[in-house]
């Protein structure tokens, strides 16, 4: 085994978690490396320090702190829809569908023409059709007639 090796598992060896043949290899790596037997008293003694500190008592409102802190949060992770449509990051996002609807708006409505209506023209035109087609031998005369008639009532 490795040195890299033996002093990434040499904190769970020192507790006593390193179980079967990992924990033989890091002890036979251990009676030949000063190095990493040196690095494990070092985990042995930090571990027994951290053992012998008196453990502290939690402020008696503790469990109430945090879950004021766990209301709040969940409060506002729960804004309304309006509030989550109208957040600062998205005023870009609207700023720029704005500005879109502006341009349709303008080229549709007032930058672009009325096109020319073709209702005014068709009576000018049948008119035109009817002088037109009166000498025509196979036109209909009787029903050229009855549109002139019917236009001079």
């Amino acid at each position: 085994m490795r040195c890299e090796e033996a002093k990434r598992l040499l904190p769970e060896y020192s507790i006593g978690a390193l179980r079967g043949r990992k924990a033989r290899d890091v002890k036979r790596h251990i009676q030949i490396c000063p190095d990493c037997r040196g690095e494990l008293a070092a985990l042995r003694k930090t571990g027994e320090m951290i053992e012998n500190l008196p453990l502290e008592r939690p402020p008696a409102n503790i469990w109430d702190s945090i879950a004021t802190q766990i209301e709040a949060e969940s409060q506002a992770r729960a804004m309304s829809p309006w509030r989550r449509w109208l957040k600062p990051t998205l005023i870009p996002a609207w700023a720029a569908l704005a500005l879109m609807g502006l341009i349709a708006w303008i080229y549709l409505g007032v930058i672009r023409s009325p096109q020319q209506e073709v209702q005014p023209l068709i009576p000018l035109e049948l008119k035109q059709h009817v002088v037109a087609a009166w000498d025509s031998p196979f036109s209909d005369t009787a029903a050229l007639a009855l549109y002139i008639g019917e236009e001079i009532r």
